[in-house]
């Protein structure tokens, strides 16, 4: 599995916690929201952002922004529910998204170190039709073709 492109150290701090105060299944839930959202960026910009020698993050600060506030988000309000209050009446609702989502002006980010769709592959161009191995050959007045043999045994 590819490493988080982000820090859990760094989403302690942008929950204002001191270095490893999150243990236990706090610091496994924080994780996950780091794994899922690196999960997201890789699979909108095509690249794994990890140097295959070394083994570390190489992607730029902002996709690690991007990261870290999407898992801040999820780490906080993991079931995506929104309250509204108006006066003695309250209401919560689940928001479209639940789990780790990208906002709209995170994913204008992300997509400018998108990479282009490259490489080399085969484009078939039949639809699978019959094959037919008759050889047919037309003569001087202009009649319909007649068959003279096969692929495999022309001139019979």
């Amino acid at each position: 599995m590819l490493p988080a492109l982000a820090p859990i150290e760094d989403l302690e701090a942008r929950l204002g916690l001191d270095p490893d105060a999150l243990i236990g299944s706090e610091k496994s839930r924080a994780q996950a929201a780091l794994d899922d959202a690196s999960a997201l960026v890789r699979e909108e910009t095509r690249q794994d952002w990890v140097d295959p020698v070394t083994g570390e993050v190489t992607a730029p600060a902002p996709l690690v922004r991007v990261v870290l506030g999407a898992a801040l988000r999820t780490y906080r309000n993991p079931d995506a529910e929104i309250s509204q209050t108006l006066g003695p009446f309250a209401r919560t609702l689940k928001a479209a998204e639940v789990g780790v989502y990208l906002t709209p002006p995170e994913l204008a980010i992300v997509r400018r170190y998108r990479k282009e769709a490259s490489g080399l592959w085969t484009q078939g161009t039949t639809r699978g039709e019959h094959w037919d191995s008759t050889l047919y050959a037309e003569d001087q007045f202009g009649c319909e073709l007649f068959p003279i043999g096969t692929v495999d045994k022309p001139w019979l």
